[in-house]
């Protein structure tokens, strides 16, 4: 805009997508569902919502097999601007603004029933920055202010469908239609709404200088992070056995009210300091200590509910008692006590920098996850969610279909005259911040002009990670809960740690000018308690809580969800020559500038976590010993039956409680699923316009080879679908795209 002292820099982005998919579900037969119906006429009111199955079935079945079609949608619209502005010689301001608007419309096999029962997700996104740097012949200093807006609707399948019957709802989403799942194979669908708000704002500087052979850094960063989350679901009914769903008698209800309006707000900050010394001409040594300080989250309600951070004085695991509710402002204690240190090396064995050695270890902390948090953000009297057992639908008379609206009363007058401590979850008050010890050590080196090898290994060890496990379940034989006085769904803490261990090496080769590629190989192992390596218990990546055992956690270590033992990538490129000789401008055109690509990968299967379905959280079965758990010939089985249905057995199920007599053998991932192999290939063309115009048009093939990955294996022991690969990692796709600059 003007020249050497302002530059501006603005881009859109667009995309709409509709991609057809498979929809398959194991669905209640029409002879099983005129029993249901027959015997509970109010069950209609779910079954509405699943069609009938369309595979062959014994017609007297409980459940067949549907299989059809529908389609996806995703659209964005996403601007970028940028803007410099050089003050003076010394110092610059540069400004940016990114805006999105992601939306996708999922379908489910409701959508079959009716093409306005889909998942709709829409997101509103955006983020800017201010940045100042100021610098001198030896030192720069730059000062940053970020902020991140985030705004999500999504809202599942059927939510809007409300009680026939007395449709006037007393509470916001009160008379929702709800859920049936059974152990039998099939489930209704969920319904349910999630509305996240808030933004993140960043502040920081940053300052470093040059001081002989030392390069010292220091600065400081102070995040805070606001502000809500809602999620409102459906009355969900689980139901144990043919004989207990046509009584009407569910071995679980999760009745989920929602967190009510409020605001809540978490901040840090934190100091680094670093020194980069230059100690030999071919020794550098890296040296630094980071410190961080974490506050704890305050929410403060918003309208008369009075929704808080409902949190108990602590878990007195041996009776599963409680102490009282602490005070909103101080639900759980900061964490004060974290200090980083690192230090790390590069060292130029031969002085030409044919040769480098490189190694360090660190330790970094991390904030808490938010949604882990103000989960349990809810009004004294009306707690986010409430588990209710067989035995409590027996003595409180609780039977399908009732609603949200309806247990509202139910669980005031526990709480009122029973005297019983109802709380979504509870944290642990002295809960500390999760840090990894990351470490590695490499070399690389030059084989020759053209061809480079660098191999290292590289781990991560987790600790003090987030960890949800289900306290004060029911007793699996009497149904009883140890402590009938206490209702709660998640114990939080810090128990959960993960360790990550891999050896990578790349092989790099530059055969010409124009023609290049490189091999890269990783074998890696992840452990964890939790499922994953993330540090959001269930509300983050691929962690899940598969404990079965409250007071046996060490039990569960095992794979990591993700966990890849061999992954393997060959990737290669070649650019046409110019033709710059050619004097013809049209052959020039055409023949010249070609761009071309390809990349093959390879890995094995990941963990498979195959499940029981009963009353408890979770439950797996048995493993059968002596049986190989994959069958060899899979492949060429009528329904690509992947695991071998005879090692594996469903532990026995007690009527009283729903719950499997005893935790199930099989250990999770202790069986992985089928592994894969990919070939990409891409094709671009370049064409000169003008001196300043440029055009490129490219093709990119995923899948190329149109290769069947079949993936999907069904992991619930009560599917009728179980152990079979019920979908691939896609088939091939063909992507083409233009860019003009000028």
């Amino acid at each position: 805009m003007r020249k050497n002292r302002i530059f501006f820099f603005g881009a859109y982005e667009g995309y709409r997508e509709a991609r057809g998919r498979r929809l398959e579900a194991t669905v209640p037969t029409k002879f099983f569902r005129d029993q249901m119906v027959a015997a509970v006429p109010s069950y209609a009111l779910s079954l509405q919502f699943l069609p009938l199955p369309n595979q062959p079935h014994n017609a007297t079945a409980n459940t067949g097999l549907f299989v059809g079609a529908a389609t996806d949608y995703r659209e964005d619209n996403h601007i970028d601007l940028k803007s410099d502005f050089k003050i003076s010689s010394n110092s610059n301001l540069a400004l940016t603004f990114t805006r999105g608007r992601p939306f996708q419309n999922a379908t489910s096999i409701t959508t079959v029933v009716d093409p306005d029962w889909t998942s709709p997700l829409q997101a509103r996104n955006s983020r800017g920055t201010v940045s100042f740097v100021i610098g001198g012949s030896s030192w720069t200093s730059e000062s940053r202010y970020g902020a991140n807006w985030s705004n999500t609707d999504r809202l599942t399948c059927c939510f809007n469908l409300i009680d026939p019957v007395n449709p006037k709802e007393e509470f916001a989403f009160g008379r929702r239609l709800g859920r049936i799942s059974t152990n039998l194979g099939f489930t209704t669908p969920a319904s349910e709404i999630v509305i996240l708000r808030g933004p993140t704002e960043v502040l920081s500087e940053k300052f470093s200088r040059q001081l002989g052979q030392h390069s010292v850094k220091f600065g400081a960063q102070y995040s805070t992070h606001c502000c809500q989350r809602a999620n409102v679901e459906a009355v969900g009914w689980t139901y144990t056995g043919v004989p207990d769903l046509l009584a009407n008698i569910p071995s679980n209800i999760n009745v989920s009210f929602g967190q009510g309006e409020y605001s809540a707000r978490l901040s840090e900050w934190g100091l680094f300091i670093q020194d980069d010394w230059r100690i030999h001409p071919r020794l550098t040594l890296n040296l630094g200590l980071r410190y961080d300080f974490f506050g704890h989250m305050i929410a403060t309600p918003k309208d008369a509910a009075g929704s808080i951070l409902v949190n108990p004085d602590g878990l007195n695991i041996s009776n599963m008692t409680v102490g009282p509710v602490r005070p909103a402002k101080n639900a759980y204690e900061s964490d004060a006590v974290n200090f980083g240190p690192r230090v790390g090396f590069a060292y130029n064995v031969s002085g030409n920098s044919k040769t480098v050695v490189r190694g360090g270890m660190g330790v970094l902390f991390s904030p808490q996850i938010m949604a882990a948090l103000w989960s349990g953000v809810h009004a004294l009297n009306a707690p986010r969610r409430v588990v209710f057992s067989r035995q409590d639908a027996i003595k409180y008379g609780l039977k399908y279909p009732m609603y949200n609206d309806d247990f509202r009363a139910i669980v005031a007058r526990q709480i009122k005259d029973e005297g019983i401590t109802q709380v979504f979850q509870v944290i642990n008050p002295k809960i500390q911040n999760p840090y990894a010890f990351h470490y590695t050590l490499g070399i690389q080196r030059e084989l020759a002009s053209d061809l480079a090898l660098e191999t290292s290994f590289v781990g991560v060890s987790g600790r003090k990670f987030l960890l949800n496990r289900v306290p004060n379940e029911p007793d699996r034989f009497t149904g009883i809960r140890p402590n009938p006085k206490f209702l709660t769904n998640f114990y939080l803490d810090e128990s959960q740690t993960s360790t990550y261990v891999s050896w990578q090496t790349s092989l790099r080769k530059q055969y010409s000018h124009n023609l290049r590629s490189s091999v890269h190989y990783t074998w890696g192992k992840a452990l964890a308690y939790g499922g994953g390596g993330d540090i959001g218990a269930a509300y983050q990546g691929d962690n899940n809580s598969r404990v079965q055992d409250f007071y046996n956690i060490a039990i569960e270590k095992g794979p990591g969800a993700g966990d890849v033992t061999h992954n393997f990538v060959a990737e290669w490129g070649y650019d046409t020559p110019r033709l710059s000789s050619v004097n013809n401008s049209i052959v020039r055109q055409l023949a010249g500038t070609w761009q071309v690509g390809g990349v093959f990968s390879a890995a094995t299967g990941e963990p498979l976590g195959i499940t029981q379905t009963t009353s408890a959280y979770h439950q797996r079965p048995d493993y059968v010993g002596g049986q190989n758990p994959i069958n060899d010939n899979w492949k060429e089985t009528p329904n690509r039956q992947y695991l071998n249905l005879a090692a594996f057995a469903q532990v026995p199920v007690i009527q009283a409680s729903g719950a499997a007599a005893r935790p199930g053998t099989l250990g999770w991932g202790a069986v992985r699923g089928p592994g894969f192999w990919n070939l990409n290939l891409s094709l671009g063309k370049n064409f000169t316009i003008q001196e300043n115009v440029k055009l490129q048009l490219r093709a990119d093939m995923l899948n190329a080879l149109n290769k069947l990955n079949l993936s999907n294996i069904t992991s619930s022991i009560n599917s009728g679908t179980f152990g079979q690969a019920r979908g691939t990692r896609g088939p091939r796709v063909i992507q083409l795209n233009g860019r003009l600059s000028f």
